[in-house]
């Protein structure tokens, strides 16, 4: 039994409802048991559910009426008490409080819904907790429609590692850092005090997932993304754009000025900003004092724009950056006898705030951003990983090409384990990857229209890989 025969063909009447009890299996009556136990509640009221139900049945009525809290959890007294309460819950249990008897009995008197099957009709279209919220505050301007669910850390991590291979506790750091983001972007619409906005430094060698992690994460979340080149700024008054018209940049790119107020920015490259001895330190202290207006949270007054007034208390940034430069030191426990690691055998597992700002990163910033996420070298097996489980592998969307094209494409597994190899060697991380197969791929591609009415069937093994031209001529002749 579904939701609609209990809810949206409105039983009417004492007979039908107790026809639909009887049919019910034992797994359909506890996955509506919040509709059965309105109507056992409302429309049989106080009947001898001994004389009008069946043994089985009554006794499963019963069971459900004692296992129900049918006492209210709340007693709303105005909108924004009920919507506090019910933000405090996570959204699973929410979901299944707004539906209970006692809660509908109540919030349909509150809300003034003629009857509580009427209240019932227009929760059930609520599908998460962001929709439930608005529901029970369209009044005010508390809740925002556009405003981002709140999602759990644990299902953001599920969905990057769809497209993430390893970087397990970069993962969980970006995850967790949204979660409290958009959890203090609710808070603060019905808060007494706002909540102090932190930001977080992900720093990593090239092509390990840096970008890739927040801008996939933040798409799972719905919040606005933007990412910042931090090599693109300069201090006020010298060549390069200025600091201070990022936040244009970051209306433009958002494309409303509302929903920019609470974006992610990912501020990349911000280890070529590092800070100098010099005088003049224009390319690096200089911008990151600028740029430091900008994450402390406050609201500025845009440049150009007499009186337009920009906040950025409510956004989240992330400074990244491969931090190749700096180097890691491997230190015994007492701390003496330090011995600068070989380039091969650095590590980034070792890095610390303090390292940061020995590099060049100013204090200030560093108390800003005091969350720090590690991401290490992609492994050769991390690699082939990639290419074979990613969502957006680079060989699923070939595929997918040669699919439209109606060819069926098969990489072999040798061919996969050449392909990381290759990127491997290369020291760019998964970067490599995409100008690879590319090339892999070139010759066949160009003949491609040539042979695809005789030919539906193409496989990429490692000498494929090795000799693509003498493969492509292959192809050419068998037509």
């Amino acid at each position: 039994m579904n939701r609609d025969l209990t809810i949206k063909k409105k039983i009417a009447n004492r007979g039908e409802l107790l026809n639909s009890l009887e049919i019910l299996t034992d797994s359909a009556f506890k996955a509506n048991r919040d509709s059965i136990a309105m109507f056992i509640k409302y429309k049989l009221k106080d009947a001898d559910l001994s004389k009008e139900l069946g043994s089985a049945t009554r006794k499963k009525a019963i069971q459900l009426l004692r296992s129900i809290d049918l006492e209210l959890d709340v007693h709303p007294k105005s909108i924004d008490e009920v919507y506090s309460y019910a933000f405090s819950m996570p959204e699973s249990k929410l979901m299944r409080w707004i539906k209970k008897p006692s809660t509908m009995k109540s919030l349909a008197e509150f809300y003034e819904f003629e009857t509580i099957e009427d209240f019932y009709v227009d929760i059930e279209d609520c599908q998460d907790k962001a929709e439930v919220m608005y529901f029970l505050n369209p009044f005010t301007d508390l809740v925002e429609p556009d405003l981002p669910a709140i999602v759990s850390p644990d299902k953001i991590v599920k969905y990057l590692d769809k497209y993430v291979i390893a970087q397990d506790e970069a993962k969980k750091n970006v995850a967790t850092m949204l979660y409290r983001h958009i959890r203090r972007l609710h808070y603060s619409k019905y808060g007494e005090d706002n909540i102090s906005n932190l930001g977080s430094f992900i720093i990593g060698p090239i092509g390990s997932g840096k970008t890739y992690i927040i801008r996939k994460a933040t798409e799972y979340a719905g919040i606005p993304y933007v990412e910042i080149d931090a090599t693109d700024y300069s201090a006020s008054g010298y060549v390069g754009s200025e600091v201070e018209l990022i936040p244009y940049e970051i209306i433009s790119i958002v494309g409303d000025i509302d929903k920019a107020k609470y974006s992610v920015v990912f501020i990349d490259e911000i280890d070529k900003k590092r800070r100098s001895n010099t005088k003049t330190d224009i390319s690096g202290g200089m911008v990151q004092q600028s740029l430091l207006k900008l994450i402390e949270g406050k609201t500025i007054l845009l440049p150009h724009e007499e009186g337009m007034e920009f906040s950025t208390e409510q956004m989240l940034f992330f400074l990244g950056g491969s931090f190749s430069e700096m180097k890691m030191y491997a230190s015994n426990p007492i701390g003496i006898g330090k011995d600068i690691r070989s380039k091969d055998q650095r590590s980034y597992d070792s890095v610390s705030m303090q390292d940061l700002e020995k590099f060049g990163m100013i204090p200030e910033i560093l108390r800003r951003a005091p969350v720090l996420s590690v991401l290490k070298k992609l492994t050769e097996d991390n690699l082939v990983d990639i290419l074979k489980h990613s969502i957006d592998s680079p060989l699923n969307e070939i595929r997918k090409e040669y699919r439209f094209e109606g060819v069926r494409l098969v990489f072999a597994d040798d061919a996969v384990r050449h392909i990381a190899k290759k990127a491997y060697s290369m020291n760019l991380g998964a970067t490599a990857l995409n100008g690879i197969c590319y090339e892999t791929m070139k010759e066949i591609d160009y003949i491609l229209p040539r042979i695809k009415k005789n030919i539906n069937y193409i496989k990429i093994t490692e000498d494929v890989c090795s000799s693509p031209i003498g493969y492509a001529q292959k192809l050419l002749n068998k037509c």
